[in-house]
């Protein structure tokens, strides 16, 4: 858990720096996946979402970096 964590704050504090390849995407996807599903069980979503809050506020830093885009068109109205 804590190299995925490691690996998907890495790639936030090089959103902007870095164009990210295809391969790289993919890992990023499936950390995020991994993540839905320990924190969807009803067995693990408690120490999940401990252990994510202690981590400097994953979710906070992580949704507040999401692209988001107007229902008109597909522009970007942010990223941080």
């Amino acid at each position: 858990m804590h190299s995925i964590i490691d690996i998907l704050d890495e790639s936030l504090k090089n959103c902007k720096n870095v164009a990210v390849s295809k391969n790289h995407s993919k890992v990023l996807e499936l950390c995020y996946q991994l993540i839905y599903v320990l924190v969807s069980s009803n067995q693990t979503y408690r120490p999940v979402l401990v252990y994510l809050k202690s981590r400097g506020d994953f979710i906070l830093r992580h949704t507040s970096a999401l692209p988001f885009y107007t229902k008109s068109s597909s522009k970007k109205v942010n990223c941080k």
